[in-house]
């Protein structure tokens, strides 16, 4: 399904027997924004990647910045919804931390709870037949 997947680290297959297959294109966050940003039309059809550092990205930020630092990474990735959807990829965000459901959804990574909902918005938490615990949503962040 095209879209975002996004789960904990811990449920690549890497780490467990019957984990998440993990995508063979893996970058790091900002070279993500930068390629969707400038140079979108020369990614493959049907591309399929695995983004990290998106937890480092939000926990280098001043607690007072995480939320404004959340609401432009939501703007880049909105900006590049159509060109995404267009394009057809699949796109795995893989973070270190642990995605917490309360109210919103937070990411707890080196005791901080980083606003992961203001990305992506209001997710639910799906379950495979593994037991892999992961939430997806569609390029169009409608919300956050």
């Amino acid at each position: 399904m095209p879209g975002y997947q996004i789960f904990e680290k811990s449920y690549l297959r890497t780490y467990r027997a019957n984990g998440i297959e993990p995508h063979s294109n893996k970058m790091g966050i900002l070279d993500f924004l930068r390629d969707v940003k400038h140079e979108i039309s020369e990614l493959p059809r049907f591309s399929k990647y695995q983004v990290v550092g998106i937890d480092d990205l939000l926990y280098m930020a001043d607690a007072e910045e995480r939320r404004t630092v959340a609401h432009n990474l939501h703007r880049q990735l909105g900006a590049a919804a159509q060109a995404l959807q267009r394009k057809l990829m699949d796109v795995q965000i893989v973070c270190k931390g642990k995605l917490i459901r309360g109210d919103s959804l937070t990411l707890k990574y080196r005791d901080q709870l980083l606003p992961i909902d203001l990305i992506f918005g209001d997710l639910i938490k799906q379950v495979d037949a593994q037991k892999n615990e992961f939430y997806l949503t569609s390029f169009n962040l409608t919300s956050g």
